[in-house]
């Protein structure tokens, strides 16, 4: 069995391991019945979701999306509010969720995301995400990962371009 441990697999790791310990009753439907395969040495699918988006229509991270390796061939991904409400369902590549109206300061949502690989084997995961109009002073900058962010290896590279992260909230 062999692992590949990039930046984008510990933070699946950290999505698991946090799907599994909430308490958030939303959190932990959304995040019932997730398969997971281990994968083969051959297998070198990876997928990642933001945790944060800011959808305000600048072009700088406005749609919440998961973002995958060319290795995985399908997708489900879906968003839930906090009353476990389906709110965006895709099966599609590439397209993703923003809200109908843009928070005034930041809203928490739960995504959940079903994959398969080339190799026929399912990733999934879920987790928290914030849609922010303005960085809370509670938040830690190191602890957001934007789309902008991402590389093509399915690692993060600090900082992000979005201008939002210089404005904090009143």
């Amino acid at each position: 069995m062999k692992y590949v441990f990039n930046y984008a697999s510990f933070l699946l790791l950290l999505v698991f391991a946090s799907c599994e310990k909430s308490n958030d009753t939303t959190y932990v439907s959304a995040c019932s019945n997730l398969v997971t395969d281990t994968a083969s040495t051959n297998d070198h699918a990876w997928i990642v979701v933001p945790n944060v988006f800011t959808p305000n229509g600048d072009g700088w991270n406005d749609v919440l999306k998961p973002l995958a390796s060319t290795d995985v061939v399908s997708v489900l991904f879906s968003v839930f509010d906090n009353n476990d409400n389906v709110l965006f369902t895709t099966d599609h590549a590439g397209v993703g969720f923003s809200p109908t109206t843009a928070p005034v300061s930041f809203a928490v949502y739960t995504y959940r995301f079903q994959a398969l690989t080339a190799q026929n084997h399912r990733i999934s995961g879920c987790g928290p995400v914030y849609s922010i109009a303005c960085l809370p002073t509670t938040f830690s900058i190191t602890d957001l990962y934007f789309e902008d962010m991402l590389r093509a290896n399915g690692q993060y590279q600090f900082p992000s371009g979005d201008p939002v992260i210089s404005h904090y909230c009143p």
